[in-house]
């Protein structure tokens, strides 16, 4: 009974693939390609229309508004984090493989998935720079 047990937590012990990996990557990825989207672009809107409303008003500096965009920015963010995840539901390529608890908790699936977060985040704030393309403002003449 003991020799059965221990084959079967070994067999639950076997790395993920280089494929189910990949999928991990992808599956926490694109959740993060939108939030950084949408936390990026709102921030960029935000800031600038505080800027333009409460920046002469009240004084503040360009920072202080971008900083008061971000603040905006992050509590819409938390509140479409639920509806970002469920439409990444709704891809057909990305499916999340079923690993088992040890697979789940080995080093190379916790880097797979903190590497597509990082890069994820980071691909969608990038895309989120949109505004600053649709207004012109992106780059400086000097």
């Amino acid at each position: 009974m003991k020799a059965h047990q221990s084959l079967t937590e070994n067999r639950a012990k076997v790395p993920p693939s280089s494929a189910a990996l990949r999928m991990v990557f992808l599956a926490s990825a694109i959740p993060f390609v939108g939030f950084g989207f949408l936390d990026n672009a709102i921030m960029l809107v935000a800031g600038e229309e505080i800027d333009n409303v409460f920046g002469v008003k009240l004084g503040l500096s360009t920072l202080a508004s971008a900083g008061l965009g971000n603040a905006v920015a992050d509590v819409i963010g938390v509140g479409a984090a639920k509806y970002i995840e469920q439409a990444v539901r709704w891809l057909p390529f990305v499916k999340e493989p079923k690993l088992n608890k040890y697979q789940n908790a080995m080093p190379a699936t916790q880097r797979a998935k903190l590497a597509g977060a990082m890069i994820g985040v980071a691909c969608g704030c990038m895309l989120g720079l949109t505004p600053l393309f649709v207004s012109g403002s992106f780059f400086t003449i000097r």
